[in-house]
């Protein structure tokens, strides 16, 4: 779930028995679903159980990605892919386009416009530039 996009029909699965767990009266007969669902993803603090929304858990884990190669200059694994896909700038690489490349990668870089517009960028040295 943190390197690879979760599949919707998963997804979907896994919600249906996280509803079905707290719902269900027994099972010759539903049971009635006493609070929305978007309720029960709420934290504890504004009154839900915390459960965790699965899309947007994954889409934070795989962003987490675009933090590291932001950071992690010397890995090996940053210099593998910025090689493979060229830098865009000192932070991200060049779109991945086409079939070309590995679609693990091409599904992460797609969500850098998200990610660029909700990190919080200070003034350093002035050697990295954010475009």
């Amino acid at each position: 779930m943190s390197l690879f996009p979760f599949p919707k029909n998963i997804e979907k699965k896994i919600n249906r028995l996280r509803r079905t767990f707290l719902w269900q009266g027994n099972k010759e007969k539903g049971g009635y679903n006493l609070v929305k669902w978007e309720s029960i993803t709420l934290n504890r603090i504004q009154g839900g159980l915390g459960l965790k929304n699965l899309s947007l858990q994954n889409s934070c884990l795989l962003q987490k990605w675009l933090w590291r190669f932001c950071t992690e200059d010397k890995a090996l694994w940053r210099r593998f892919i910025a090689g493979k896909y060229g830098l865009f700038n000192q932070w991200t690489t060049k779109e991945v386009m086409g079939t070309f490349g590995c679609s693990v990668w091409k599904t992460i870089r797609r969500l850098w416009p998200h990610f660029r517009n909700n990190i919080c960028i200070s003034v350093g040295d002035g050697l990295m530039i954010v475009e």
